[in-house]
């Protein structure tokens, strides 16, 4: 690829592609091979990666949606800074839903009672297409 008349990407660095595929398979392959036992660069393992990079997505937004989203509501809202100290005893909840990530999963975690969660058809998503996967990960953010 050249650009503003310079050679930049893998020629630059003088890296072919293998079998003219494309670089976000190489991309694929190789974090396959970081991140999975028995990944290999050359056969990589796409639908176990898939599954891994869902519910890692799922985590997020789970946790966008019942810590995340409510305390930047809270912050947007009319409460002064030298008040938040109550908002940022939070820890009770993190551990409790560390041990018990279940809450999370069927929609009944609260973080804060005057702050309701966002119901919509991202959070109706993020619920449905939850499983024991993401029960098992869910504690580890």
């Amino acid at each position: 690829m050249v650009f503003n008349g310079e050679q930049v990407g893998a020629q630059k660095v003088g890296v072919a592609p293998k079998g003219g595929e494309c670089g976000i398979v190489r991309l694929v392959r190789t974090v396959c091979k970081s991140i999975q036992d028995r990944g290999c660069e050359k056969s990589g393992k796409p639908v176990h990666f898939r599954t891994q990079f869902l519910t890692g997505c799922r985590v997020l937004g789970l946790v966008n949606k019942f810590v995340t989203a409510p305390l930047w509501r809270v912050l947007e809202g009319k409460e002064r800074i030298t008040t938040m100290d109550e908002r940022y005893k939070i820890m009770s909840k993190f551990e409790e839903w560390a041990v018990d990530s279940s809450p999370l999963l069927d929609g009944t975690a609260v973080l804060f009672h005057d702050i309701p969660v966002q119901r919509d058809e991202i959070y109706e998503s993020l619920l449905t297409g939850a499983d024991a996967v993401t029960k098992q990960v869910l504690p580890l953010s």
